[in-house]
């Protein structure tokens, strides 16, 4: 993800979970809740429905490629292999690459 970021047919599936997500936030009392508590901690005031809805739009798969990296670069992980023929050798190409 790193390299190439996502295809578009996942990028737009991503953009429309944050769609029903956001559909969700204005039926269930308790997101509300959670929305107004965040609108309030972070900006001090209650964000209208398009404020709220900006910030995802703006999103580009190149800004998914940077955070990509940048968890790569600064984040603990682990590389595991399952299956006949892993060897340490190829677990160990993977951090390199």
């Amino acid at each position: 993800m790193a390299q190439n970021g996502l295809d578009d047919e996942e990028f737009e599936k991503i953009k429309n979970a944050i769609k029903v997500r956001e559909a969700k936030d204005k039926i269930k009392l308790s997101n509300k809740i959670s929305n107004a508590y965040g609108d309030i901690r972070y900006f001090n005031r209650l964000l209208t429905e398009k404020e709220r809805r900006e910030g995802f739009e703006k999103v580009t798969n190149e800004d998914i490629k940077q955070v990509a990296q940048y968890l790569l670069d600064n984040q603990s992980y682990v590389i595991v292999g399952v299956g006949k023929g892993i060897t340490k050798k190829h677990l160990e190409s993977y951090k390199k690459a």
